[in-house]
C-alpha cells in the first residue's frame, strides 16, 4: 500500500488508501489537518481516497502537515510515492503491457502460416 503525494507551495495533494470509500475516517483526517495553524481548507474525495490541503506556506510547510498526519496514523511517510515516481511507475507498466500486446500479436501473425514463414519473420 503506497501513499501518493504531490505538492506545490500552498497546495498539497495526497492519497490515503484507507480513506477510499471510508466515510467514518474522512472527518477525522479533515479535523487533524484543519486544526493545524496555516491550513486554510481541506477537500476530501472518498471515491479516490484523495485529500487536497490548501495551506499558507509562510505558516506551515507540507512536511509538517504530512508528519502530523503520519503521527495520527492517517499517512505513512515510509511508503510515500511522489508524483514523479507515480508517473514513472505507471509509464513503465504501460510500456510493458504494450510490449506484451505487440509481441503477442507478432507471434500470433507469425504462427498463422507455416513454420517456414515463422522463421522468415524472425530473420
Amino acid at each position: 500500500m503506497t501513499y501518493y503525494m504531490h505538492n506545490v507551495p500552498g497546495r498539497l495533494r495526497i492519497k490515503i488508501p484507507q480513506l477510499k470509500k471510508n466515510p467514518t475516517l474522512a472527518p477525522k483526517v479533515q479535523q487533524v489537518a484543519e486544526s493545524m495553524l496555516g491550513v486554510l481548507s481541506t477537500q476530501l474525495n472518498l471515491l479516490t481516497g484523495s485529500v487536497v490541503i490548501l495551506y499558507e506556506p509562510s505558516l506551515v510547510q507540507s512536511e509538517q502537515i504530512l508528519e502530523t498526519l503520519d503521527r495520527h496514523g492517517y499517512f505513512d511517510l515510509d511508503r510515500i510515492v511522489t508524483n514523479e515516481e507515480y508517473i514513472r511507475d505507471k509509464a513503465s507498466r504501460a510500456t510493458k503491457l504494450v510490449g506484451r500486446l505487440v509481441g503477442g500479436t507478432f507471434v500470433d501473425v507469425a504462427l498463422q502460416g507455416s513454420g517456414l514463414s515463422f522463421l522468415s519473420v524472425l530473420i
